[in-house]
Order: structure tokens, then C-alpha cells, then sequence
């Protein structure tokens, strides 16, 4: 299986966690916003451009991010 690593109330967290329960705001609401990056050979091509658009979606829906895209993508990064 591959190692995979979640950032979940501000820590990493190894393998993954259930973190969307019945109750959770976001699966409730629908105030979810998504975008999938990748790591290729140790290259993450348009990284930056993932984490603006994230950023983007969540405004467009009215969230107020806790995160800057920069933010995110140096956790991207870390991760």
C-alpha cells in the first residue's frame, strides 16, 4: 500500500484518517472544496497553480480560507 500522509487540525498525520463524518460541516453543507495535485519522479508540476485554484473555489463559495495558496503549497510540499 502506498504511505500516504494527511494534514488534519494543523499536524501531519501518517496513513488515512477518517476525517469526514455524517456530522461534519462539509459533508452536511456541502462547503467542500477540492483540487487534485500530483507528484511525478519528485516533480509536482503546477503545484502553485493547484493551491490558487483551491484557494479561488473556496472564496467563490463563500469560505474564508485559514490557508494563503503559499501556505499551501509549502504543506504540499513538507507532506
Amino acid at each position: 500500500m502506498t504511505k500516504a500522509w494527511t494534514w488534519v487540525n494543523e499536524k501531519w498525520l501518517e496513513g488515512n484518517p477518517p476525517i469526514l463524518g455524517s456530522m461534519t460541516q462539509s459533508t452536511w453543507l456541502g462547503s467542500l472544496v477540492f483540487d487534485g495535485a500530483r507528484r511525478i519522479n519528485g516533480k509536482t508540476p503546477d503545484l502553485d497553480l493547484h493551491c490558487e485554484r483551491l484557494i479561488k473555489s473556496a472564496k467563490c463559495m463563500n469560505l474564508n480560507p485559514p490557508k494563503t495558496s503559499e501556505e499551501i503549497y509549502h504543506l504540499c510540499l513538507e507532506g
